[in-house]
């Protein structure tokens, strides 16, 4: 396995630089013509919003945005030609304080589940972090809390189960920027809905997180598989992934009220590579997918070496792609390498299937872009196309992305949308094919 891995890897790099990583669309031959990407429209939003996380609704004509710095939640009619605002409310009550950080939307659209970062001060220091789950009503009463559950701390990143039943959070913590606590830890919160009802949503079991040296492991992303068994979750500053199975952690007769606790260390833990440099990776976004066989895969983005990488649905390391940004348009924003931050910086991945190819889009957050790529090799990935997203560009080939776009989703409508949190926009992006 380990000498696979490394020819894999090889390959992947390879096909990369063949494609050049970037600067126009690769010549994607298909049946009925070449696929291509363009931008279509960007959205603005009140400036002070952090328009940060969106998610299509699996219909594919809505998308809902969270901003997440004043609690807002818009939902979008989702176009080929256009986005617009359908509905926008303010799920924060009066007095409240936190970060909305991620959502997940249930696959028969009828609700969401937002993860919410409470930091807990008294006389003006923090003394606490605290995590919440709000179940959010989507199809009707948009906009309506059904229920909110204490999660772990500092939640970043939440997943549902295909029928509606199970929600997995990744409570990160965050002791770099918003939880220098050194009694607080990182976990993962298994959350069962018993038929499917939001209102009846109750805390299973708990993955609890320890320390490598120095380093937190901090869960920032997690994804089910398309079996709703197993997830992955990203383990940003010890450069992990971790790989469980839902069903393993609810070991069979464990009274459903009490809440299981499990060390991380009981499951599978796989090394996200460094860069063929040596830049280790700092994992962040994250996406389950399906082959054309039926096998479960996940894709993760390497945020600070400017990679993705494919994992087995176990925790196999299949592949890595790196992108060169040297070859990206000359113009285009980035962020001059330091001893940490990756020069375009991919941060988050969506999957979809279109015009008979598996494609991944990832949010290009220095470089104010999409990045694209044909995925039918896993092996090897091929690149497309880059497009610029949001209205009102001011970085420069020598400075980040002022658009910033971070949340990113994808429809198999061939459309893709992106929350631009430096520029408080959502944009939409088409694929084609020309003849």
């Amino acid at each position: 396995m380990k000498r696979t891995t490394l020819m894999l890897t090889a390959l992947a790099l390879a096909a990369c630089d063949d494609a050049g990583g970037g600067g126009g669309a690769a010549d994607a031959a298909v049946s009925a013509g070449t696929l291509k990407a363009g931008s279509v429209q960007t959205l603005p939003f009140a400036t002070d919003d952090g328009s940060e996380v969106i998610k299509m609704l699996p219909s594919g004509d809505r998308a809902v945005l969270i901003a997440s710095r004043t609690g807002r939640m818009t939902l979008l009619a989702v176009e080929e030609d256009k986005l617009q605002e359908l509905k926008t409310i303010e799920l924060y009550r009066d007095g409240e304080v936190g970060e909305l950080t991620h959502i997940a939307i249930s696959d028969d659209g009828a609700f969401a589940a937002i993860t919410r970062a409470i930091p807990v001060e008294q006389d003006g220091e923090l003394v606490g972090c605290e995590g919440e789950l709000l179940l959010v009503n989507v199809a009707q009463n948009f906009g309506q809390v059904s229920k909110r559950l204490a999660v772990g701390p500092m939640p970043d990143g939440v997943d549902i189960t295909s029928d509606g039943r199970w929600i997995v959070t990744a409570d990160e913590a965050d002791h770099f920027r918003r939880c220098p606590l050194p009694d607080v830890h990182g976990s993962v919160t298994l959350i069962e809905l018993p038929g499917g009802i939001p209102s009846q949503a109750v805390v299973r079991a708990r993955i609890t997180m320890d320390r490598v040296g120095e380093a937190h492991r901090e869960p920032e992303t997690i994804a089910f598989a398309p079996d709703d068994d197993r997830v992955a979750v990203t383990l940003q500053d010890t450069h992990e992934l971790l790989f469980f199975r839902r069903t393993a952690l609810l070991a069979a007769g464990d009274d459903p009220r009490e809440i299981t606790v499990r060390p991380v260390t009981d499951f599978t833990l796989t090394r996200y590579p460094d860069r063929a440099d040596g830049k280790p990776p700092w994992p962040d976004g994250l996406a389950g997918f399906t082959d054309d066989a039926g096998a479960a895969w996940f894709v993760a983005t390497g945020e600070f070496n400017d990679t993705f990488a494919i994992f087995d649905a176990d925790g196999g390391f299949l592949s890595q792609t790196a992108i060169d940004a040297a070859a990206l348009p000359a113009d285009l924003p980035r962020d001059p390498e330091d001893t940490l931050g990756g020069v375009i910086r991919p941060d988050s991945v969506a999957t979809l299937r279109y015009a008979g190819h598996r494609i991944f889009a990832l949010s290009l957050k220095h470089a104010g872009a999409v990045g694209l790529w044909i995925a039918d090799d896993l092996m090897a990935p091929t690149f497309l196309d880059l497009v610029r997203v949001g209205q009102s560009e001011t970085g420069s080939p020598t400075t980040a992305s002022s658009v910033s776009p971070e949340g990113i989703a994808a429809a198999d409508r061939g459309l893709v949308v992106t929350a631009n949190e430096g520029e408080s926009s959502a944009s939409l992006l088409r694929l084609v094919l020309e003849p």
